[in-house]
């Protein structure tokens, strides 16, 4: 997983992006092929031939640096969706974030040349229609968005809804994949990306500095810590369950639900977490969208609501779609909100609690 606080994305071991969503969480995704192996989009760069992988996370940042190694080489891929601190921000202020909602993918040959395949196809409405890709002069456009901004252009074939191609990746070559929800008004250059990179590796590792635990495991510790950062809807103080819709809890069964939304109870207790850790800017911030999201349902107090306090989640299936290892229905949406759960209320009770002694 890699995110900007306000949306987020998968990648998988095969070096392709599966599922992102650009802006919010519960937006479209512009990929979502783990919910359809055949029709969902995805945007991947891979060697050609037989590979090895290993993966890591930048220390103490949700950077994610992917590393290829073949017979004839090695190449790495780091992907991260640039993310930084708002101008004006006070000194110990990280939520009042600034994101550009783009997803960027560097891909750079470390040892001798690897052959390199990359992949573009976009999935608008959930992949209900095929989109209609045509090239432009630094990039590939959809209509609807997203568009892709490369400096690989040359290389890309384009057939109706997907752009592919192979170019030879040696030690010292660097190209870079951009995914935006807008076409950019010039080309992008990787002196803007690593600029955006320098940025976004800063903000998360002065976040990570903040925390004050000190005890057995403490790199597991920071690195939960760091997911659960990217479950933070900045905007709002929101805090998502989980960042897709319709991963089955059994393969192949029907309870597949939509998590891109705030439960209660799931936030009460990521911000205990928190809290614990020496973190009370998130606390503050949801106490805010916690506010705002029981007045707009009062005098009831819902289960769960959308990340800017909607109210009403209603639920409907895809039909179209095959489903994560043909697990169907795919949903958008979730009907539980209607539900009664008394146990909110002492979770809501539990959380002012905390939010009182941490002062």
């Amino acid at each position: 997983m890699i995110g900007d606080c306000h949306g987020a994305a998968l990648v998988s071991r095969e070096g392709s992006v599966d599922w992102c969503t650009l802006g919010r969480f519960d937006a479209d995704p512009v990929f979502c092929r783990i919910l359809d192996a055949a029709k969902g989009g995805f945007l991947e760069a891979m060697p050609a031939n037989a590979f090895e992988t290993e993966r890591r996370y930048l220390e103490r940042t949700n950077i994610l640096q992917t590393t290829f190694t073949t017979d004839t080489g090695r190449i790495a891929l780091t992907d991260f969706m640039p993310l930084g601190r708002k101008p004006g921000a006070g000194v110990h202020d990280y939520v009042s974030l600034n994101a550009p909602f783009r997803l960027v993918r560097l891909v750079e040959g470390l040892e001798g040349t690897v052959r390199l395949r990359i992949g573009y196809r976009p999935s608008p409405e959930f992949a209900r229609r095929a989109a209609r890709l045509t090239r432009t002069g630094h990039g590939i456009a959809c209509p609807d968005g997203p568009y892709l901004h490369t400096d690989l252009n040359d290389h890309l074939s384009v057939a109706d809804d997907l752009a592919a191609g192979e170019v030879h990746l040696s030690a010292g070559t660097r190209y870079y994949l951009m995914v935006s929800p807008d076409p950019m008004p010039a080309a992008v250059s990787l002196q803007d990306l690593d600029r955006l990179l320098a940025i976004t590796r800063a903000f998360w590792e002065e976040w990570s500095a903040y925390c004050r635990y000190d005890g057995p495991y403490r790199e597991p510790v920071v690195r939960s810590a760091l997911v659960l950062k990217m479950l933070t809807y900045a905007p709002t103080g929101a805090i998502v369950a989980a960042p897709t819709t319709s991963l089955p809890e059994q393969f192949g069964g029907e309870r597949n639900w939509d998590y891109r939304y705030c439960w209660l109870r799931d936030a009460a207790f990521t911000l205990h977490a928190l809290a614990r850790l020496g973190y009370s800017g998130e606390a503050r911030r949801f106490s805010d969208f916690l506010k705002r999201s029981c007045r707009a349902s009062a005098p009831e107090l819902r289960i769960g609501y959308g990340i800017c306090s909607e109210t009403e989640l209603e639920e409907h299936c895809l039909d179209h779609l095959e489903g994560y290892r043909h697990s169907r229905p795919v949903r958008v949406g979730n009907a539980a909100f209607t539900q009664q759960q008394l146990d909110v209320h002492g979770e809501v009770m539990d959380w002012a609690l905390i939010y009182r002694t941490l002062g």
